[in-house]
């Protein structure tokens, strides 16, 4: 299974990266959304995880760029959001990465 992971805070990346590698997983993250589209124009994911609030974008915006086909997912503390249809999940913040890889590994049975 292949997860792409787009959120512009390093350390969430890296701490992503390490709770979910492993078990048949491959994790790549991402710090910018252009570098995400481009790898999912190379290698389709079989889910991609974006947070809402990015540096230079709203994931939701992101999400649109991708194929329709790619699951995705938002992770966000925002109530109101304008493009819900787009994800096949919405994981509030906070959260617990226990939780966030249960839901995940659910999705992708």
């Amino acid at each position: 299974m292949i997860i792409y992971y787009l959120d512009d805070e390093v350390a969430l990346c890296e701490l992503f990266d390490e709770f979910m590698s492993g078990e048949g997983v491959n994790v790549s993250t991402f710090n910018d959304a252009q570098s995400l589209i481009i790898a999912c124009q190379n290698t389709q994911p079989d889910l991609v995880v974006l947070d809402y609030r990015l540096t230079e974008t709203t994931g939701d915006k992101v999400a649109a760029k991708l194929d329709s086909e790619i699951c995705k997912v938002l992770v966000t503390g925002e109530l109101d959001l304008p493009r819900c249809d787009l994800f096949t999940q919405i994981i509030t913040k906070p959260y617990k990465l226990s939780d966030l890889k249960g839901k995940l590994m659910q999705m992708m049975e």
